[in-house]
């Protein structure tokens, strides 16, 4: 019966569709009728007046039938009404407020959506609310119809808050009145959220400030689990926070909540302690000085009391602790008037009086207390810190002086540095006489003779009081700057003890950036003295060089000693630790701007015209440089700086140099050594072995660049690495070749220029894959193909399904299925290498799932009709498919997969049996059904692997018996003898691992059934 577009409605069809939509219960008329009042065929008001016949029925259900219909149309048209409209249907809603309690939902739900629009007339929101005060009684209705009073009370604070504070008390009083006796989890968010905001807002309280707190503060403390199956996400935490939002909102609570908090402080109930706890700090945010002046005595015994309690909980001490530190916060930032008193003195008075006993007694127990709660008063304020300060550091000093015990100087060193620290945390900036300002020379004293004491223990706690000490603003004169440093520095050099060393190079860490003028007059000297000494002490000199660049000017004064002593060292060991020493460098202080340009310009060539001299035969060089290990290091640091480079002009220079010392022989980088006489030509497969293995240095210093920068005659430099890769005999070089073309490849803008470039390499690469070919040839063709192939897939470029297929084909190759079948384990793996996202390459995300769509089905096909080698590499390649992709996915697949697996378990390969394995292992877990009608078959395998002579497939194999008794018990206790007695040989492996799964999988299935 619906209206045809653009045709107003007639009389016959309003009495239809009502008669469909209140008689009939129809659905879809109701939903008629709104969306003909939506697109104009009818006003709101004539619908009104058509349904008067329903909404004054003399049955009851007619009328809320007909009273909902009209909500749900209201709902769906409410921001087309003007508001005379509105006023209409408000006080046809007040005066149905009047009628049935079965019509009254109906008319809360109009009154949610007239509160909604601030079109509201004014006025209306005041008759509305009172009527719902005077005429509804809220404690009667069922959860959804509270609920719409609440959000009718809600929404009227936000749209109409002028109006309702006119109300003045009355408001709060009717709001008292509704929700006293709430219960419900959900409606309590909302009346929290409305007690707050009638404190928060300024409404009046007036006589009501009582019955306001006392009606949510009956909730606490907030004693509530949600139920497992609960669908409406209601948490204990947010009705938590909401109520204490309430509790701590204005100071008039005072009186009434600081009670409450320490009654619940003398629970038992930790939880209930810690949220009083938690509260208070919430409530000393707004309370001031006269709050908590009548409370302070109990306040503090019971926060003595949690923090001095043997055994407690660690939650509640350190709420405990908080609570004093804000309660100290609240008392510090109080005015104090010209004639009164200072609230802060007294309190810390007390708390001092009745912490120095125990500080300074025998019992450790007690020591520690005492010492966290003085501390929480110093972290509190600076005015706290001052007082505390002068009043318990002068005992500690004499504690430390008066003992020779080492445990108890010790314990006093950790007190001090814990003292030391809130001093830092309120610390000005501007400080020039602090509160440690009096005591600065007893300390350094004290600190001084600690750092050189006999004990590793006393010697490190006073490193790391010291380096406190020194980070206070201000605090120490430029004699005691270089005398700490002097300190540190004999440590670091001197000392034998691996404890101690930590403990300086921690504190260099920390001082080194804040004295750095100290640090390289007194630390460096003595660390470059060391640097060329023994293995043993260079060693440690390049642990505390790395501590050292922390700082710019550091950094670019170690920087080149570093590059130095790696040319000139004596041993491949000292020069791998250099080489450890700069990686960890430039990892750290890359992202830095102005070390980022140091060390690129700096190490970059640096590291290059050692490692091409090394490689020229008029150019004396240490053996060592043309390790293979060393030379790997070299890249990973040449890695790291590239992958920071900038798109900037420092960088450009030094990438063109790069490119034409690889591509062109242009040895105007090694311009320190002079003109060079000799070729190097590391692209051509003719040259020397050492010179070729130097493409690793390209790939790291080219295939690491952000996509931003510029690679110079990159056409040229792509056709030599393709020759490289198909030509060179030596395998390290022509797998850096592969990798770095891939990852230019993958960087290369996409268009018909990628086309073009793609197209000569990959007909290059296939003619070395025929089958005609030699198999070295073969096999560098393969590595290449295989490079590539991640390249393209990574990026969903639309050749590489191509590639892919060619892989999947060539695992049946005898020569080269074995190594494609490993190759889709490069293709699928997360590297940190050239095509990783570190290295900024094109990374698509689901790229392993989109591999296994298109390709896995056609693996599986070649296994069912594969010969048995060819059989074998097509189980590998889909284990190393399988082994990469999200759990959820492969579970997804376990019934197809299944027959698979099974099979798997009996490859004479152990890595297909181990990713067979460990896909079993989470199957028997999550999809157990699926494998139970395997579970003859399953359980056969799994022994006879349990014999394998491959150690980790033992142990998957154990791993899996043990998961079977996740199995329903029907289908695997008639293997239980079987099992247990077969396990018993695993008991006895020489392994020890493989003797612990077997006791956990005999234990399991011991346990089976009982």
């Amino acid at each position: 019966m619906a209206v045809p577009p653009g045709q107003q409605w007639s009389e016959h069809d309003v009495s239809g569709l009502l008669s469909l939509a209140v008689d009939g219960r129809d659905a879809s008329a109701a939903r008629q009728i709104a969306a003909d009042v939506a697109e104009g065929k009818c006003s709101l008001l004539d619908l009104v007046d058509n349904m008067g016949v329903y909404l004054t029925h003399t049955e009851t259900e007619i009328r809320a039938l007909a009273t909902r219909l009209l909500s749900d149309v209201l709902q769906h048209n409410l921001r087309k009404l003007q508001p005379k409209e509105l006023e209409v249907l408000a006080l046809f809603y007040i005066d149905k407020l009047k009628d049935h309690y079965t019509v009254l939902p109906s008319v809360l739900q109009g009154f949610v959506a007239l509160s909604s629009t601030p079109n509201l007339p004014v006025g209306l929101e005041v008759q509305v609310l009172k009527a719902i005060f005077q005429d509804v009684h809220v404690q009667s209705l069922v959860y959804s119809d509270r609920r719409s009073v609440y959000n009718i009370i809600a929404n009227f604070m936000e749209t109409k808050e002028p109006e309702l504070k006119g109300l003045g008390t009355d408001f709060t009083y009717g709001f008292v009145q509704a929700t006293d006796g709430e219960k419900d989890p959900r409606n309590l968010l909302i009346s929290f959220r409305i007690a707050h905001g009638i404190v928060a807002h300024g409404y009046q309280l007036g006589s009501f400030v009582e019955e306001l707190f006392e009606v949510t503060s009956c909730y606490f403390p907030i004693d509530f689990t949600p139920p497992t199956t609960d669908p409406h996400g209601i948490t204990a935490e947010q009705l938590v926070l909401g109520l204490r939002a309430v509790l701590s909102s204005t100071p008039k609570f005072a009186e009434f909540c600081l009670p409450l908090l320490l009654e619940k402080l003398d629970s038992d109930i930790n939880s209930a302690k810690v949220d009083a706890l938690e509260t208070l700090i919430s409530c000393c945010e707004v309370y001031t000085s006269v709050e908590l002046a009548p409370s302070l005595p109990s306040l503090w015994a019971s926060i003595r009391r949690e923090v001095f309690q043997v055994g407690g909980s660690g939650k509640v001490e350190g709420a405990a602790l908080r609570a004093l530190r804000a309660v100290l916060v609240s008392l510090s930032r109080s005015v104090v008037p010209a004639d009164g008193d200072d609230p802060l003195t007294p309190f810390l008075c007390q708390v001092h009086k009745d912490c120095r006993p125990p500080l300074l007694g025998a019992d450790m127990a007690l020591v520690w207390p005492s010492a966290k709660l003085l501390q929480a008063c110093c972290g509190a304020s600076y005015r706290a810190c001052s007082v505390t300060v002068s009043a318990i550091l002068p005992l500690l000093l004499q504690q430390y002086e008066e003992h020779e015990q080492l445990a108890k100087r010790h314990t006093v060193l950790g007190i001090l540095r814990g003292f030391l620290s809130k001093c830092l945390d309120v610390a000005s900036t501007e400080e020039v006489d602090g509160p440690i300002a009096p005591f600065v020379e007893r300390l350094c004293a004290l600190l001084y003779g600690a750092v050189t004491d006999a004990g590793v223990q006393l010697r490190c706690a006073g490193l790391a009081t010291l380096a406190v000490l020194a980070r206070l603003p201000a605090c120490l004169a430029q004699a005691d700057i270089n005398c700490v440093v002097g300190h540190i520095t004999r440590l670091l050099v001197e000392d034998s003890d691996e404890q101690v060393n930590g403990a300086a190079m921690q504190a260099t860490s920390a001082l080194a950036p804040l004295y750095t003028d100290a640090f390289l007059g007194l630390a460096v000297p003595r660390l470059l003295e060391i640097l060329h000494s023994d293995d043993e002490r260079s060693q440690k000199a390049l642990q505390c060089m790395e501590h050292l660049c922390c700082h710019p000017c550091l950094t670019s004064a170690l920087v080149p000693h570093l590059l130095s002593f790696l040319g000139s060292t004596g041993t491949e060991e000292a020069a791998l630790a250099a080489c450890a020493t700069l990686l960890s460098v430039a990892e750290a202080r890359s992202g830095v701007e102005d070390c980022r340009r140091l060390l690129y310009t700096t190490a970059v060539p640096h590291l290059l015209r050692l490692t091409v001299c090394a490689t020229l035969p008029s150019r004396r060089a240490a053996e060592f440089l043309r390790s293979k290990e060393v030379v790997a290091s070299i890249a990973k640091v040449l890695s790291i700086l590239s992958s920071r480079a900038a798109e900037s002009s420092w960088a450009d220079g030094i990438i063109s140099q790069i490119v034409s010392l690889f591509l062109d022989g242009d040895l105007s980088l090694l311009q320190d050594d002079g003109p060079a006489a000799v070729s190097f030509q590391p692209l051509h497969a003719e040259s020397p072995t050492l010179q070729t293995q130097l493409t690793v240095l390209l790939s790291a210093c080219l295939s690491f660049l952000p996509r931003t920068v510029a690679v110079p005659s990159q056409d040229r430099l792509l056709r030599a690495l393709v020759h490289l890769c198909c030509c060179s005999p030596h395998e390290p070089t022509y797998s850096a070749a592969a990798s770095c073309l891939a990852a230019l490849l993958n960087k290369h803008p996409t268009g018909q220029e990628l086309d073009s470039l793609l197209d000569d390499v990959l007909d290059r690469v296939h003619r070395g894959l025929l089958p005609s070919e030699p198999a070295a040839e073969r096999r560098r063709a393969l590595v290449s193909l295989l490079w590539l192939t991640k390249a393209l897939v990574i990026r969903y470029h639309p050749k590489a399904p191509v590639l892919v297929n060619q892989l999947v084909q060539l695992l049946s190759d005898p020569e080269l299925g074995a190594a494609a079948a490993d190759g889709f384990a490069l293709l699928t793996s997360d590297t940190d290498g050239e095509l990783s996202p570190a290295a900024h390459a094109d990374v698509r995300a689901l790229f392993r799932q989109r591999v296994y769509t298109e390709h896995g089905r056609v693996l599986l096909l070649q296994l069912a009709s594969a010969l048995p080698d060819h059989k074998a590499h097509c189980l590998r390649a889909l284990s190393h498919l399988l082994g990469s992709l999200p759990k959820q996915v492969v579970l997804s697949e376990m019934p197809t997969l299944c027959p698979v697996l099974l099979d798997s378990l009996s490859s004479a390969d152990a890595t297909v049996q181990r990713s067979a394995l460990s896909l079993l292992r989470e199957a028997l877990g999550d999809a157990p059904l699926t494998l139970s009608v395997h579970v003859d078959t399953l359980v056969t395998r799994l022994l006879l692997l349990g014999g394998s002579a491959a150690m980790r497939v033992r142990m998957g194999a154990l791993q899996c018996l043990c998961a079977l008794v996740q199995l329903p018990a029907h289908v695997v206790l008639p293997h239980k003898q079987a099992v247990i007695h077969a396990l018993g040989a695993a008991l006895d492996d020489h392994k020890r691992l493989v003797r612990k799964e077997a006791v956990a999988a005999r234990t399991a299935w011991y346990m089976l059934g009982c």
